[in-house]
């Protein structure tokens, strides 16, 4: 079986997301990580991507109705 490529929404300092990172690194969760996405510029998880190697962006919700 393929592993399956996700995306994680994020906003916040990203303890979940990197909770995530690490399942993923360990292989209990099958997927490969493929951006992290954030509404926050500042949200500490788009470090925390950047760390981890993973593709990461801001979308500002302005943008958009």
């Amino acid at each position: 079986m393929h592993n399956k490529n996700i995306g994680i929404l994020a906003s916040g300092r990203g303890t979940n997301a990197q909770a995530i990172f690490d399942a993923v690194n360990e292989g209990l969760i099958k997927a490969n990580i493929s951006i992290v996405i954030s509404d926050n510029p500042v949200a500490t998880v788009l470090a925390r991507a950047e760390t981890a190697g993973i593709e990461s962006c801001y979308v500002e919700p302005s943008k958009f109705e």
